[in-house]
């Protein structure tokens, strides 16, 4: 597998302040859904 080098860059745009709830969902590089 073929680690990308950017792959901080979606973990903080996943990152919302203004929402308290757990059920914010992002995507990674590789369009899987990740649950926060």
């Amino acid at each position: 597998m073929v680690r990308e080098p950017e792959m901080a860059d979606w973990i903080e745009a996943c990152a919302v302040d203004d929402i308290e709830e757990e059920d914010v969902i992002c995507f990674d590089p590789r369009g899987l859904p990740l649950a926060r």
